[in-house]
């Protein structure tokens, strides 16, 4: 039989799925969460801002803070707890960069966010709530090119 679910079981927090994701460049692994819905609306507010400054195209070192910053949003222990703040996230600029854009791109696949074709800074991200089908993982943040300012 189905649980039913209750209030105190929505208000927990502890629906958000977590995959414990292999990485392959480290062969190691990280546990890592789906973003809440709190989170997926700061990492689209993220995304507006840029927009706001005239971003029309992200560049390697926007994607590289973007990737980071969203893996802030993921990266858990086992519990579900949150490993980094954003500001200890952009320190995770340091690594290898295929091992950050990796982690970057799971986190936002874990969460179902979608990205768009030009970068970040793509119109998908404005359709939240977003649609899983939408998802395609070689829209990653490195196949962006340019960074334009109005």
């Amino acid at each position: 039989m189905t649980k039913i679910l209750g209030k105190a079981d929505l208000l927990q927090g502890e629906n958000l799925r977590r995959e414990l994701v292999t990485v392959p460049d480290l062969d190691a692994s990280i546990w890592m969460r789906q973003m809440s819905a709190v989170q997926v609306i700061e990492f689209k507010k993220y995304i507006d801002g840029l927009k706001s400054e005239g971003v029309t195209e992200t560049t390697l070192e926007q994607n590289l803070e973007i990737m980071a910053f969203v893996i802030s949003l993921s990266a858990c222990d086992e519990k579900g707890e949150l490993l980094f703040t954003p500001d200890e996230a952009k320190d995770l600029t340091r690594n290898n960069l295929n091992t950050l854009t990796y982690l970057g791109s799971k986190a936002l696949e874990i969460s179902k966010v979608v990205i768009g074709g030009n970068g970040f800074t793509g119109e998908a991200t404005n359709t939240l709530p977003n649609d899983p089908k939408m998802y395609s993982s070689p829209n990653s943040p490195a196949n962006s090119k340019k960074r334009a300012r109005k």
